[in-house]
């Protein structure tokens, strides 16, 4: 079923939030900081720009796949030379929309994030219709 224009609306208003975000964010993200602080900034910058989270903020590093949440009060820290993942999502009246970004700080993980990057952009380039 197709969207109605309002509907677009709110998908296309969640991506310009969650697009910005992850922008501002991928400069935010460094090795020794706490892990809650990557969490509560992402969510503090979505709902500063008029969207909701549309779950917790995950941050996954190095060999933790995914969906790594910060509980209350959580002490840890993002390690030296570690890979980090960060998932977030926004949501407007409860249109979804979501990504995530890696940042390294290693060589190794460096190098993995741009193939993957460039995969990305290889199968992006190649969708259209039909």
């Amino acid at each position: 079923m197709p969207f109605d224009r309002e509907e677009l609306e709110k998908f296309r208003r969640s991506g310009r939030i969650l697009r910005e975000t992850r922008e501002e964010m991928r400069s935010f993200v460094h090795e020794d900081m706490l892990i809650i602080d990557v969490c509560e900034k992402v969510e503090s910058t979505i709902r500063s720009k008029g969207g909701k989270p549309a779950f917790p903020c995950n941050v996954s590093i190095n060999e933790v796949a995914a969906h790594y949440t910060s509980p209350p009060n959580d002490k840890a820290l993002i390690p030296e030379g570690s890979t980090v993942k960060v998932d977030l999502g926004v949501q407007i009246d409860g249109y979804v929309t979501d990504t995530a970004f890696t940042v390294a700080f290693s060589y190794e993980g460096q190098s993995m994030t741009k193939t993957a990057e460039s995969a990305l952009r290889a199968v992006i380039d190649n969708i259209h219709d039909d």
